[in-house]
């Protein structure tokens, strides 16, 4: 009976720990993931030097928020790892939960009710028109896509770091054969972002805004002065100035 119960009893933990693998669709987020994700969410909507059509600043939430989460899903993730225990439930730690919340709940709000201004204020600077309350479904949507998109790609990469280290884990102490595939697959991919991806990035959006580069904002002609860059008898030909080059020497 002895033996019986010491052989089965590892069953249950195996199936258990089958259970909790991390998967790419799982609806399950990370409270700290959130609350960061939601007050680096906020200051994106803070105004910067250029305004921001909708669909950027949906492009740049949605990064942003994906950055904190990450960030405290990663810190709650290390926390675990080394077994340094959690606060224990009670009311201490529901009153700094609850507390955090408020305080990023009112810092959105007020983030979210001042942004149509504080873009419009950056608009007159720049004779643009002015947006409406309207554009926020496109930012909503806009970060919302790419929020998903961001954590799919994360949630498969973690899957494949911890693919890479069970099967080091084979040959290797566990903890050796995390940090081994950690390592090398992050080597990896830097070489890969910043070789061939980078350039063939580079290149393609150097291909489609060029056709953009070649036309003209209305109103802009060649200077007839020839003390003006882009003139008759300038170095500069008005040729080989770009868009914005172009509109400031007219």
């Amino acid at each position: 009976m002895t033996i019986t119960t010491a052989t089965a009893a590892p069953a249950p933990r195996a199936a258990a720990s089958a259970g909790r693998r991390p998967r790419v669709f799982q609806p399950t987020f990370s409270r700290t993931g959130l609350l960061i994700g939601a007050f680096l969410f906020t200051v994106s909507l803070t105004p910067s030097l250029l305004p921001r059509a909708g669909v950027v600043q949906g492009l740049n939430s949605g990064v942003a928020f994906m950055i904190g989460y990450g960030f405290g899903a990663s810190v709650r993730a290390l926390w675990l790892y080394l077994n340094i225990p959690p606060m224990k439930k009670g009311r201490l730690r529901t009153a700094l939960f609850w507390t955090a919340g408020v305080i990023y709940g009112g810092q959105a709000g007020l983030a979210i009710w001042a942004y149509v201004g504080w873009q419009n204020d950056t608009r007159l600077t720049f004779g643009m028109a002015s947006l409406s309350p309207t554009v926020w479904p496109t930012i909503v949507g806009v970060a919302l896509a790419v929020a998903i998109l961001v954590l799919v790609v994360a949630r498969s990469l973690r899957l494949l770091f911890r693919f890479v280290g069970n099967l080091l884990d084979r040959w290797l102490p566990r903890r050796l054969a995390i940090t081994l595939s950690t390592v090398t697959l992050l080597a990896l991919f830097w070489w890969i972002l910043s070789g061939a991806f980078v350039s063939a990035f580079f290149s393609v959006s150097n291909q489609i805004f060029s056709t953009k580069d070649t036309g003209d904002k209305v109103g802009v002609v060649q200077p007839a002065s020839t003390l003006r860059s882009g003139g008759a008898e300038s170095l500069v030909h008005w040729d080989q100035m770009g868009r914005q080059g172009r509109s400031f020497a007219a």
